[in-house]
């Protein structure tokens, strides 16, 4: 796995590794068919340098379009060494065809189905060009992923966790609608709760990007975990504030953080943007709920939309300030392929 250039193992600022172990490559790996007989391993470059001498048949590599660029050189290095590499992730499912110059096989779309194929093809020696399969709604039954092929004092925690998938919404900026066909599926509650009972250390964090739109589900697994004891992050939307039911079982389930997309104080710039079900107004009083309630907000915000002026950086910052956001975080816009934002750009 790939990082960008700021990510890079011993680029950031920080002595420790803050990342959380990523699901995708150690899902993969636990859905090798037992008749390929593979032995497995990982490398993720955002914790350790790539060792790219080793020998392997095979090599599967996963990019968002923030690594694109180093993932087709460490591609393109490979296959000059004889490799055979399979590329896939947001980025080659968002532009297969760019993705097809620096591999053997693009994996297109989520990949639970199509790399047990993929890898029989290759064992039979008729590995096609391009693996699609236009599910990813059905998310129950799936093995648990190989953490164990993860150095876990690399990583912040190698506890990740997925419940829900995908997302209802389509924000106009957003990468995940425009790459994985808006989506939105959960796993059965007792499979999740299962995969906690085997965690090492009573702590989770649930990488889910809407995990509360369901209400219904999302209570009947808040309720579920309650006995686990567990300290538990991930992310949200605003929506877990205005359910006073939704909010106090989070909370005796153990959340203690939440990564909130605020994206915007501007109202206009929510509804320019699709995203008005989220309502600035009452942004002040979702970060007071979540904090009497015991709960950390990581607020995410962006710069750079369209009805943005000057005063958008002061603005913004007098609000973090005003509220106590605990970790607040700024990104400039970006037009990520195939996002609806990329589109208007480009006409």
């Amino acid at each position: 796995m790939p990082a960008g250039e700021i990510h890079r193992h011993g680029t950031g600022i920080f002595k420790r590794g803050l990342r959380y172990a990523p699901l995708t490559l150690t899902t993969l790996a636990a859905l090798v068919p037992e008749e390929v007989e593979a032995e497995v391993a990982i490398q993720d470059e955002g914790v350790q340098p790539l060792d790219l001498e080793f020998e392997a048949d095979l090599v599967a590599i996963s990019a968002i379009t923030g690594t694109a660029l180093r993932a087709y050189q460490i591609a393109d290095g490979l296959r000059a060494r004889g490799r055979t590499v399979v590329l896939g992730g947001v980025h080659p499912t968002l532009l297969p065809e760019e993705a097809a110059a620096h591999a053997d096989s693009v994996v297109v779309g989520y990949a639970e189905e199509s790399w047990p194929e993929l890898l029989r093809d290759f064992r039979a020696g008729i590995l096609k060009r391009r693996y699609f399969r236009p599910t990813g709604r059905v998310i129950r039954g799936l093995p648990q992923a190989r953490r164990d092929l993860l150095d876990r004092k690399r990583y912040a925690t190698i506890q990740s966790i997925e419940a829900t998938r995908g997302c209802p919404h389509r924000c106009d900026f957003c990468a995940v609608p425009a790459a994985w066909s808006g989506i939105y599926a959960h796993r059965p509650v007792e499979e999740v709760i299962a995969e906690l009972e085997t965690f090492e250390r009573r702590h989770a964090l649930f990488v889910d990007l809407s995990p509360v739109e369901d209400t219904s589900y999302a209570k009947s697994l808040y309720r579920a975990m309650i006995p686990l004891g567990l300290r538990w992050v991930g992310l949200a939307t605003t929506r877990i504030a205005e359910d006073p039911e939704l909010l106090k079982l989070a909370a005796e389930s153990g959340c203690k953080g939440l990564l909130i997309g605020f994206e915007s104080i501007s109202q206009a710039t929510l509804d320019e943007t699709q995203k008005g079900f989220h309502s600035a107004s009452a942004y002040g009083e979702v970060v007071h709920r979540l904090h009497d309630h015991g709960i950390g907000i990581q607020g995410c915000f962006v710069f750079g939309f369209d009805s943005d002026d000057a005063s958008v950086f002061e603005r913004t910052a007098e609000f973090v300030d005003r509220t106590k956001i605990d970790l607040p975080r700024y990104a400039v816009m970006t037009p990520f392929p195939g996002t609806g934002y990329f589109r208007r750009l480009e006409a």
